[in-house]
């Protein structure tokens, strides 16, 4: 088997860390959502929404 590229590992994915790494971004994505709703909320109240 023959090197193709060299790259360098800057985190190991084991199941814990995969879980980890899932439960982040599903808050931040439920965050996220959150200020968005209530950002398209302040809009339909102010009668800016397009």
């Amino acid at each position: 088997m023959k090197i193709i590229q060299k790259v360098t590992v800057k985190q190991i994915l084991t199941e814990k860390s995969k879980e980890k790494l899932f439960q982040f971004y599903l808050e931040q994505r439920q965050t996220l959502q959150k200020e968005s709703d209530q950002l398209h909320f302040e809009q339909k109240k102010d009668g800016t929404q397009k």
